[in-house]
């Protein structure tokens, strides 16, 4: 039962798709503009492409709770509480006997999905075709093409294709306003999916559009399945209130990750080719960002493993590194050293590659205040090089001076 069905069924459902009309989406403008896309992406992924497969206008059936059968108070206790949060249900039936449960699949509609991820502060990806319109109908217009005094000056527009920087409308978030809807792309999977746990979890008490279905997700996993825990109801007739929440695949969008991912051998014989935009829109951030580690990791490995096995070869069959004594080490000792240096350049290619799709992901827009790892450190305002960001850093000289000492020292 664990299926994504987006047609809405049943009066019930019907009623509450009336009731919350969907938003079309903006993603026709994002498909007018295919080359609004970032130079720093890795080779072979395709953002726009997997966040295109996600845009449909009609309601989707992301969740679904199971509760035993012998269980119908619980289950309509349940029911209740989530369409009062502003959810699609659609009820059924799976398994027989003392294993039957009941299945409420759950949808968001598009207009409460917004006015939740307001009331939230949730962000949302900005369209960069129309965000740029925007700023150029601003007076005076902001377009990024005013060129320096010197004629041979670069605009920060060129400036920036010229660095392959990322697109200077391209990229950016900012919390979901309704009003505005029109401006914001629509949510790729996992990102709906965050926003309707946050939804099913945030409490009914709230007010307004803030209000959600109060539940526990964390206990909601007791429902075992079959045939390990029969269920039966007790003396008073009623059923245990037990419940499991869980995230439903989408067959087209999961065939569709496994043809391009697994079903082609040109990409599993790449590593450097993995589609990691794509893993992250159904599978969430933290597998996207496994991936891509695993994924630099095994490619900067493969010149590592390609001069071990020359080192080995020489080990093996040239002398004096084929016989016994220290001579015989010295392949070992290059290799050992090849290592260090390779593993080095690999956590900074990594490092330089998650800032990126951080950047892409907005993955830093829903990650939660930390207080800083030197609260004592005094810098200047900069601009990382690695992000982007304004942060507090040395200027170069003083940088340079550290560095000098240090290497004077060592």
């Amino acid at each position: 039962y664990c299926h994504n069905n987006t047609t809405p069924s049943g009066p019930s459902s019907h009623a509450a798709a009336t009731r919350h009309p969907s938003i079309p989406s903006s993603h026709a403008a994002a498909a007018r503009h295919p080359s609004i896309m970032s130079k720093v992406a890795p080779a072979g992924d395709m953002l726009d492409e997997a966040e295109r497969l996600t845009a449909a206008p009609s309601v989707h059936y992301d969740y679904a709770i199971v509760v035993p059968k012998v269980s119908p108070a619980y289950l309509k206790e349940l029911k209740e509480r989530v369409e009062h949060a502003g959810f699609v249900t659609e009820e059924f039936d799976a398994l027989s006997g003392q294993y039957e449960v009941s299945v409420l699949k759950l949808g968001a509609p598009q207009q409460r999905l917004m006015e939740f991820a307001f009331a939230q502060g949730v962000p949302g990806r900005l369209d960069p075709a129309k965000l740029q319109a925007a700023a150029a109908a601003l007076d005076p217009p902001l377009a990024f093409n005013e060129r320096p005094a010197d004629e041979h000056g670069w605009s920060l527009g060129s400036l920036t294709e010229k660095l392959a920087l990322f697109p200077l409308f391209d990229y950016i978030y900012a919390v979901v306003r309704p009003a505005k809807i029109d401006m914001f792309t629509a949510f790729v999977d996992t990102t709906r999916h965050k926003v309707i746990l946050r939804m099913l979890c945030a409490s009914s008490k709230l007010p307004g559009a803030a209000r959600g279905a109060g539940l526990d997700a964390r206990a909601m996993d007791r429902v075992e399945p079959a045939p390990l825990l029969p269920y039966k109801a007790d003396k008073s007739g009623d059923g245990p209130r037990i419940s499991t929440l869980i995230l439903l695949h989408d067959h087209d969008k999961r065939d569709a990750l496994h043809k391009e991912w697994l079903g082609n051998y040109k990409i599993i014989l790449k590593p450097w080719e993995q589609p990691i935009n794509h893993i992250r829109v159904y599978l969430g951030e933290q597998m996207g960002f496994y991936f891509l580690f695993v994924s630099t990791w095994a490619t900067s490995y493969l010149i590592n493993g390609i001069i071990g096995l020359v080192l080995y070869a020489l080990m093996k069959l040239v002398p004096p590194f084929n016989g016994h004594g220290a001579i015989h080490q010295v392949p070992n000792a290059l290799h050992a050293g090849l290592v260090i240096i390779m593993c080095s350049i690999t956590l900074q290619k990594f490092k330089r590659q998650q800032e990126v799709c951080n950047k892409r992901w907005g993955a830093n827009q829903w990650a939660d205040a930390k207080p800083r790892v030197r609260p004592a450190f005094e810098g200047l305002p900069m601009t990382s090089v690695v992000h982007g960001k304004v942060e507090l850093d040395f200027p170069d000289w003083w940088r340079r001076g550290r560095q000098t000492v240090a290497w004077s020292i060592i």
